[in-house]
């Protein structure tokens, strides 16, 4: 389809400036850069290519996340991360209400700190209408280099989804981490994304002992 091909080569050249064939819209910024591209025709709302090869780099906005690891046993985590000294373990049938606690700590800690000048978003944000977005799922560990064609149209779909939120792909060798993550967006009653100004922050976390197991 020419989103797709006008997602993949963004900034480089467009098949169709319609509507219908628009690029697909990712939070923050994309560049392409195209390595080679052999066009075999083009018409309607589709393209056939042949022979491209491009380096697309994703630059997504600063947000704020959190992990976990899904292990089997607890004493799986000490050869993932062996440099902690202290180990705290989450029912995974309360992930999603661990992660809305969570959601609310940080969103609380966020507007008492602005109204001391300690910002942790920009300066000029009105406070009294923040609301939080979290989403959390599964960490996908994929290849940096993939390879499409006709066989395999399905893993461009999963692509382009999975690129959404680049915040949930790493690379393979971080696999042994199994990872779950939350992603925490902040955004106005407009719909506005606020962009943190921080790249971290330290919670109290005396509330969320009741998730622990």
């Amino acid at each position: 389809p020419n989103s797709w091909f006008n997602t993949f080569f963004y900034g480089f050249m467009a098949t169709s400036y319609s509507e219908e064939d628009a690029p697909i819209d990712f939070p923050g910024t994309m560049e392409t850069e195209v390595k080679s591209l052999e066009i075999i025709s083009a018409g309607g709302h589709s393209v056939v290519i042949k022979d491209a090869v491009a380096e697309l780099t994703r630059h997504a906005p600063n947000a704020f996340i959190f992990c976990l690891s899904l292990v089997a046993e607890k004493s799986d985590c000490i050869d993932i991360f062996p440099h902690y000294d202290a180990y705290w373990y989450v029912d995974i049938h309360r992930r999603e209400e661990f992660g809305v606690a969570i959601g609310k700590l940080l969103l609380k800690k966020i507007i008492e700190e602005h109204a001391k000048g300690n910002y942790l978003i920009p300066k000029d944000t009105v406070t009294n209408d923040l609301q939080m977005m979290i989403v959390q799922r599964e960490v996908s560990y994929l290849p940096r280099s993939m390879h499409f064609n006709n066989a395999n149209k399905e893993s461009v779909e999963e692509l382009i989804d999975k690129m959404q939120l680049m915040t949930f792909i790493k690379t393979p060798n971080f696999g042994h981490e199994k990872e779950y993550r939350f992603h925490f967006t902040i955004f106005t009653a407009q719909g506005h994304v606020v962009v943190p100004s921080v790249y971290d922050v330290i919670l109290d976390a005396e509330s969320l002992t009741s998730f622990l197991i």
